[in-house]
């Protein structure tokens, strides 16, 4: 048996603790059962669209197409669902870990992503009727032959690898560590299914153990052989809908009359290429009582077990701020260095810590690393998150999948993306058709999807070579344009948001000249969606306000000074208060604010608190943190006293000397006169 590598050992800690987190969900589910119901299907019929949720990284059930749209069986089930039933859906790619939560939360409506339907998941949602029965598969490594998995003794002395959240997980933590025939350490679980196959491939597991269909498209991409299944039995995937929900009678409705009309057997020989007879949708059973009392279970490894979850975590893409890849995709050079920035809001219960991150999950990595946000964002409130990455070296358009993860390394909330092109430097002509002159010619253009709902978003995408001055794109035999002008570069893609109707799209291409080249058309057709007016004030599930910015300025002054505030709420906001030290702060004539504004405050000496509350129209709300303004007492003036003057020194006068004595001069002496003879 190999020897688990570094990263395996870290995913193996992330998953034993996402496993933990699976089995809190109960308690916290009972917790909350007392929750309000809501007539959720008249919304919905009223707004004309349901939001869905997905994770959409299980081919093919869900995945992204060529035009990264997200496709698979249960897309197109769900959508065709919403079709039956008159309205849109929106569908949201979600971490498979937190699908249910997000039910919790009201971030979505429903949940489709080959999801089992369990004892424990009845405890916490509704389910739909079977539309599908599916079982498991155990994977190897390609290559020489291994023995065959029948029963859960075969995977003794093996590293097995799950997806961290699924019935495998569970299956394999039931009957493989709590049996006593794998050590915890040797239960593997991963955030995401790519990263579990990489994993096999690469030698870090030795065995795979994950739903049939999926294990199928890795063994034909030639990563890995298959040697057991049904081990965990028959799975019976179902529609997740909130508890209580008026919304589930009317889906089982419409999913009974696409299997009557031969729909479903008719995605399922598409995505699945099965030719055999679909179940027929039944119901479900009634789900057990909660247990009052938790279950004692055998700790998972040497690490601790962390307390029960006492929150939820939420997470919604917001807005790109920098490199909007939502309509056009950037171009970036080789190897050029670039800061990918999004604004995420919190949807959920809990608060993002120092120690939350968001990390790649899927896709090209670009450099990317796991980064750490900046701590203390609480629910409805939004997080700036930017990555450092660089641009690949060889030409392509690349997207990486981004996705935030909690304390306990679960992932959970909307996944986010960054999507580049890079262009060839020297790019090598197309055979055909042929260069005539100096004229461009097209390589690609496309419309995709060729059908969507009214509302929904059409990519077109082309490529031109050749002596190519500017581009135009062609919608039902006129210029399309965006803000920025109807010329656009010889790659590049725009995204339009078609009415009803069958519209064409053609790419003319022009050389310096003047000459053009015109592609053929590519046809979508947009079906209209019969729904009443959608009532301005009601609310859009998981559209609660968040509050962008809440400002107090300054934070310390004296008594009579002014104090500037000045705040900005998103999303479905029905009306702002500010509150000072736990009262209305008002003016007078009103109370209430609007989304986004600035007032001024005169307050009084002490500290003084202000927040912001943002109410929803349906009355739940979020805050900001508390900002607190110190207001100091007048200082008396402190005068200085008069100066002492200093008298000027007396100074003590030069003593007064005797002159000198005048001293006699000495006599002169008259010479002896000089003796005569001797």
């Amino acid at each position: 048996m190999r020897q688990l590598g570094n990263r395996a050992w870290m995913f193996a800690a992330i998953g034993l603790a996402c496993l933990l987190v699976v089995w809190a969900r109960p308690a916290l589910a009972q917790a909350q059962a007392t929750a309000p119901e809501s007539d959720d299907w008249a919304r919905i019929q009223q707004k004309g669209r349901m939001f869905v949720g997905t994770s959409a990284d299980n081919a093919p059930f869900s995945y992204y197409d060529a035009n990264f749209a997200i496709d698979g069986f249960d897309a197109a089930v769900i959508r065709a669902i919403a079709q039956e039933m008159g309205i849109k859906v929106d569908m949201r790619d979600l971490a498979f870990p937190s699908l249910l939560d997000a039910l919790e939360i009201n971030q979505i409506d429903a949940a489709i992503g080959a999801l089992t339907v369990t004892p424990d998941r009845l405890a916490q949602v509704d389910f739909s009727n079977t539309y599908y029965v599916s079982t498991d598969a155990v994977l190897a490594p390609a290559g020489a032959p291994v023995p065959k998995v029948t029963k859960a003794q075969d995977l003794a002395k093996q590293i097995v690898g799950v997806q961290a959240g699924t019935v495998y997980a569970a299956w394999a933590q039931k009957n493989l560590v709590d049996a006593g025939i794998l050590p915890a350490v040797d239960l593997v679980a991963f955030d995401d299914l790519g990263k579990a196959q990489k994993a096999l491939r690469e030698g870090e597991i030795d065995r795979l153990l994950l739903d049939y269909l999926p294990a199928q498209t890795f063994v034909q991409q030639g990563g890995a052989q298959q040697i057991g299944e049904g081990l965990a039995g028959k799975q019976q995937y179902a529609i997740a809908i909130r508890k209580d929900s008026t919304l589930l009678g009317p889906v089982n409705d419409a999913l009974a009359s696409l299997q009557a009309q031969g729909k479903i057997a008719e995605f399922a020989q598409q995505y699945l290429k099965l030719d055999q007879p679909l179940p027929v949708p039944t119901p479900l059973p009634t789900p057990r009582p909660i247990p009052t009392a938790t279950p004692t279970r055998r700790p998972a490894g040497p690490t601790p077990t962390p307390p029960p979850v006492s929150c939820i975590d939420g997470a919604r893409w917001v807005a790109d701020l920098s490199y909007d890849d939502a309509r056009t995709i950037p171009v970036l050079q080789p190897g050029q260095r670039f800061v990918k920035s999004w604004r995420i809001a919190n949807t959920g219960t809990c608060t993002w810590t120092k120690v939350y991150q968001v990390a790649p999950v899927a896709g090209d990595l670009m450099g990317g690393v796991p980064t750490p946000i900046k701590g203390g964002v609480g629910p409805g409130r939004t997080a700036d998150v930017s990555v450092n990455l660089v641009a690949p070296r060889q030409p392509g358009i690349y997207r990486g999948t981004w996705q935030m993860v909690n304390a306990r390394g679960v992932p959970f909330g909307e996944r986010i993306w960054v999507q580049i092109q890079v262009p060839s430097r020297n790019p090598t002509p197309t055979p055909t058709p042929p260069v005539v002159g100096d004229m461009p010619f097209i390589t690609q253009a496309s419309a995709q999807p060729d059908w969507v709902n009214v509302g929904d978003r059409v990519m077109i995408a082309w490529q031109v070579l050749g002596n190519v001055a500017y581009v135009n794109v062609i919608k039902d035999g006129g210029l399309f344009c965006m803000p920025g002008g109807c010329d656009f570069a010889a790659a590049g893609s725009q995204a339009d948001y078609p009415d009803e109707g069958t519209h064409t799209y053609q790419v003319v291409a022009y050389n310096p000249a003047g000459r053009s080249v015109t592609s053929d058309p590519a046809s979508v057709t947009v079906y209209a969606i019969v729904a009443p007016t959608p009532t301005p004030t009601e609310p859009i599930i998981g559209d609660m306000p968040f509050i962008t910015r809440f400002d107090v300025y300054p934070t310390m002054v004296g008594q009579g000074d002014s104090v500037s505030l000045g705040w900005a709420v998103e999303g479905n906001v029905a009306n702002v208060e500010i509150r000072k030290d736990g009262g209305q702060f008002c003016i007078p004539g009103t109370c209430t604010w609007g989304p986004s504004g600035d007032a001024t405050d005169y307050p009084d000496v002490g500290a003084h608190t202000y927040q912001v509350i943002a109410y929803s129209p349906d009355g739940r709300a979020v805050r900001s943190d508390g900002v607190t303004v110190n207001v100091a007492p007048p200082v008396e003036p402190t005068y200085m006293p008069e100066p002492t003057v200093i008298p000027e020194p007396t100074f003590i006068p030069e003593p007064t000397f005797e002159p000198e004595p005048t001293l006699e001069p000495f006599p002169t002496f008259e010479p002896l006169p000089e003796p005569i003879g001797d």
